[in-house]
């Protein structure tokens, strides 16, 4: 990898987006090409090509297909095999369990699709890219970055309440436990 490879990442400075947001990141490789295999995460992420070469795109609702520059990646649950061309030069955003629900409302739609951002905010997203693009290093992008993010948190209100509940289900508690400790019922927790 060498000098012509550079990952920067960085939790949230904002107190919110921490419940939020898992990392911030930046990645840039100037010999990114081949494939890499994707495994399986229930992790939501907003990336951006910060290059030429764009993403490819894929519904499962429409089964409709496309390329775009800046991109929702929605949960996975199977593994997959991409492109290590568009990793010239990335800026994303790896969210907590529950997390971009406060910034894109429900995303269960969103399990193994790569949608463009831009169905989501509109022309916004381009227009992000290209301030991201303009900067110069890795920890401008990332503030960028995280200020849009603040700007666009809707109700982070919940987060508190759903991280508690992942933490007990990871830590193996049953759902009628999680729901016990929070006083509420598997419908409510779900709805999150």
């Amino acid at each position: 990898m060498g000098e012509d490879f550079m990952l920067t990442s960085r939790s949230p400075k904002n107190a919110a987006l921490e419940l939020l947001v898992e990392q911030l990141w930046c990645v840039s490789d100037m010999m990114a090409e081949g494939h890499e295999t994707i495994l399986p995460s229930g992790r939501v992420q907003v990336i951006f090509s910060l290059s030429n070469v764009p993403f490819a795109t894929h519904d499962l609702d429409s089964n409709s297909s496309g390329t775009a520059h800046q991109i929702l990646q929605g949960p996975t649950s199977q593994s997959r095999r991409v492109s290590r061309k568009s990793q010239i030069s990335l800026c994303g955003v790896s969210f907590c369990p529950g997390g971009a629900g406060a910034l894109f409302g429900r995303i269960d739609k969103t399990a193994d699709c790569i949608i463009p951002l831009r169905q989501f905010w509109g022309a916004d997203a381009p227009h992000l890219g290209k301030r991201l693009r303009a900067l110069n290093g890795h920890h401008a992008k990332l503030d960028l970055l995280e200020n849009e993010l603040e700007n666009r948190i809707s109700d982070a209100s919940k987060m508190p309440f759903l991280k508690r509940g992942v933490e007990l289900l990871v830590s193996g508690a049953t759902m009628q436990e999680v729901c016990d400790e929070l006083k509420c019922s598997p419908y409510i927790f779900r709805e999150l």
